[in-house]
């Protein structure tokens, strides 16, 4: 085999395992990397949002920061807890709750790994978007009109 035609497979089998690389960290969504509740907030206001600490109106001592902020059609809570365990079981009981509404035209995803689980749902004219990083959970509920913008939502925050 020549030379030059070593070379072109090099680089064809090089774009190939990067094109999956830049595939997987697509599909995935996000970027895995945990928000501060002051970074939640500073984003969210740049888009022109109103955020709110309900943080106080909580009696759970699991639960350190609760912000929710208005989005216009829809709201988006970002909440931290003490613990990876605590947002594991908080993210599980959100999911089990969403999963009980979904009627008889619904679809959903749901991506998961060591750190996270990502679980969005359409269903009779509903859409739901849930997403766990670490100690902290993003949900946000709309119409399925408004995919598209809380999508945008998640995308902005990287979850």
């Amino acid at each position: 085999m020549k030379l030059t035609t070593k070379i072109r497979m090099v680089k064809y089998i090089a774009f190939v395992l990067m094109s999956i690389v830049v595939v997987g960290f697509t599909a995935c969504g996000g970027t895995n990397e945990v928000l501060s509740h002051e970074e939640f907030t500073s984003r969210m206001e740049a888009e022109g949002n109103m955020v709110g600490d309900f943080t106080h109106m909580l009696q759970d001592p699991a639960i350190e920061r609760l912000l929710i902020a208005d989005a216009g059609v829809f709201e988006v809570e970002f909440i931290v807890l003490q613990s990876q365990s605590y947002a594991r079981s908080l993210y599980s009981y959100f999911r089990q709750n969403f999963e009980s509404t979904r009627g008889s035209r619904s679809s959903h995803t749901e991506t998961s790994g060591a750190d996270f689980s990502r679980f969005r749902l359409t269903s009779e004219g509903s859409f739901v978007a849930l997403t766990r990083i670490e100690h902290t959970i993003v949900i946000a509920s709309s119409s399925v009109e408004n995919r598209d913008d809380v999508l945008a939502v998640f995308d902005l925050l990287g979850y």
